[in-house]
């Protein structure tokens, strides 16, 4: 009730961008697995991230390496390729935590009503 668990699927198609990163190729480059185009997908979360390893994917050949640092998780997207990213993670629920405070606040709002109140103004019974 105090969290919600998201789940994120997203599928780049960067199939396009493999003339611009061949185009850019200078002769001089010895790793042919460099590329000029630098895509990273960054997600940072309140409470971290659940590892790939945990999770279901439909194809595992399109996932690609997660670099997790902390709350933070870092995609590197390859151009010329197809990938496919998945996620889950907690976050804060608003309205759970707004109704814990309203459940807190008028359990301490009786608890003074009926204990302290009730010392310091006692009632007087006519007879």
């Amino acid at each position: 009730m105090l969290a919600i668990r998201n789940d994120l699927v997203l599928d780049f198609d960067l199939r396009g961008l493999s003339i611009l990163s061949n185009l850019a190729r200078s002769p001089f480059q010895t790793d042919s697995n460099q590329s000029f185009i630098d895509l990273r997908f960054h997600l940072t979360t309140p409470w971290g991230i659940a590892t790939p390893d945990t999770l279901q994917t439909p194809d595992p050949e399109a996932e690609i390496a997660v670099n997790m640092q902390g709350l933070d998780a870092i995609w590197t997207l390859k151009p010329g390729e197809i990938q496919h990213i998945e996620a889950s993670f907690w976050i804060p629920s608003p309205i759970g935590i707004g109704a814990l405070a309203v459940i807190v606040l008028t359990a301490i709002g009786s608890a003074l009503k009926h204990r302290v109140l009730a010392k310091l103004w006692p009632k007087t019974h006519a007879v």
